[in-house]
């Protein structure tokens, strides 16, 4: 299947799945999104996961430049997804760091498994890379993405996120 294809394919997955999560549907954000992945070569590795309790699935890593995605395939179908930017120099920092932008995994895979190796095999390419640091933002509210993110390591960072209503 052309990158493209495959793409055009995920966004619809992706807008499902957002949708199913925050009720949200965000067509033209996604095409853009997924615009920066449909370079053939963008596509670097893909893991393939069979585990008898949990079933069958694929975890595709994709690179473009500063930008990665992970996406996760089960059933058939792509079930959850993984963004994040490369910066460097990020609050007086000498050193590049990854901001882990925006995540989803659909409700019916969730406690599977699936976005703790999504962020495995984001966690991995970093290091490979020679990036030791990720950031993310989650709203204090957020009952199920806090424990997701201290399962993987995640603890509070030294400054504080604010924002100015224009």
């Amino acid at each position: 299947m052309p990158a493209g294809e495959m793409m055009t394919t995920a966004r619809d997955c992706i807008i499902e799945i957002e949708k199913k999560i925050t009720g949200q549907e965000r067509k033209e954000y996604w095409t853009k999104k997924l615009e920066l992945f449909t370079k053939p070569d963008a596509l670097v590795s893909t893991v393939e996961i069979n585990d008898a309790k949990k079933g069958y699935a694929a975890i595709h890593l994709f690179l473009n430049d500063k930008n990665l995605m992970v996406a996760a395939e089960a059933d058939g179908k792509l079930c959850g997804f993984m963004f994040g930017h490369i910066k460097e120099g990020e609050f007086g920092s000498g050193a590049e760091s990854c901001w882990m932008e925006i995540l989803g995994v659909d409700p019916k895979f969730q406690g599977k498994g699936i976005g703790k190796q999504m962020a495995k095999t984001f966690s991995e390419q970093l290091r490979k890379m020679g990036i030791n640091t990720i950031y993310t933002l989650v709203n204090w509210q957020d009952t199920k993405l806090i424990p997701y993110f201290t399962s993987l390591g995640f603890v509070r960072a030294d400054f504080m996120a604010l924002q100015k209503e224009l």
